[in-house]
This record gives C-alpha cells, sequence and structure tokens, in this order.
C-alpha cells in the first residue's frame, strides 16, 4: 500500500512459480486491477529448476494472469543478483519483460559498480534485510510510477494469438 498509496493493494505470498499458477488472487473486480507484481525469489532455483525453465514458468503466469487481470499491467522483479545463476536467470526475465512489454524490475540496485561485486548489507543469507527490502521497495516503486509499458495489449494479443494457433 506504502508504494502506491492512492491504490488499494493486496499482498499474497507464493513461494514457488507453482503457486502462483494454482492460487491465483481472488478480487472483487479484476477487471479493477491495474498493476501485479511479481517479486520472484530464489525458492525455485534452489530445488533445481533452470534458468530457462523459470522464464517459461513466469510466461505461463503472465498469460493466466493477464487471462483473469486484463487490465493489469505487470512487474516482474529480477532475483538478488547472488550468483551466476542468478545474473542469468534476470537476463532472461529481462528479455522476456522486453518481448512481452511488461515492466522488469531491476535488481542491478545491489551491485557495486565500482567493484562489480554484491554490496554489503542488503542480505541475509538468501533473504532481503530490511536494508534490502527498502532499496527493492524503491525499484518497485519506479517501476509502478513509470509510463513504460503501461496500456499494453502485447500480453492480450499473445494469448489470444496462442489461443487461435492451430493443434497437430
Amino acid at each position: 500500500h506504502k508504494l502506491k498509496p492512492e491504490l488499494e493493494g493486496i499482498w499474497e505470498n507464493r513461494y514457488e512459480l507453482s503457486e502462483a499458477i494454482n492460487r491465483i488472487p481472488k478480487v472483487a473486480d479484476p477487471a479493477g486491477v491495474t498493476d501485479i507484481v511479481f517479486q520472484l525469489g530464489l525458492n525455485n532455483l534452489r530445488r533445481g529448476m533452470k534458468p530457462n525453465e523459470i522464464q517459461d514458468q513466469i510466461f505461463n503466469i503472465q498469460m493466466l494472469y493477464n487471462q483473469h487481470f486484463p487490465n493489469g499491467c505487470q512487474h516482474v522483479s529480477g532475483l538478488p543478483p547472488l550468483s551466476e545463476e542468478h545474473v542469468e536467470t534476470n537476463q532472461l526475465l529481462q528479455k522476456l519483460s522486453s518481448f512481452t512489454q511488461s515492466n522488469y524490475i531491476s535488481t542491478k540496485v545491489f551491485m557495486d559498480r565500482a567493484t562489480g561485486k554484491l554490496r554489503s548489507g542488503l542480505f541475509n543469507d538468501y533473504h532481503y534485510n530490511n536494508n534490502g527490502v527498502k532499496h527493492l521497495a524503491k525499484e518497485i516503486k519506479k517501476s509502478l510510477y513509470s509510463s513504460a509499458n503501461k496500456n499494453s495489449q502485447q500480453l492480450a494479443n499473445m494469448r489470444t494469438m496462442l489461443l487461435q494457433t492451430p493443434t497437430a
């Protein structure tokens, strides 16, 4: 709610991508949903999912959520850049966001530009600490207020095209 105070918001935890697919939030007015933020964590990678599989799952989730919330601008956050695999996943998610014309929330702010290493004081193990959450919230807020990709029909067009594609 604090990220965009003029709007009512809900926060729903999903610990893996499969939960985001199987447990879509229920809201009174799905057409009134203006923004959907997919803030990704590391659980899927830690349980063996590969970066390209995460990209595929996020695409599927985007299509599904566009069907349920047709007016919602989608925002996809990158993973905390704790390893090369996380950075690779972020590159794929950024490409996907460009393809689907959804907002990509970069986590580059967590990297020190001078050293190229992870900035200190932002994480406890694999989780954001309070300082890390503040930095992430700032990036999410930028995305929510961005005029980029607003009212994009790309996801709806893709969904329609996929539904019309004849199967063999």
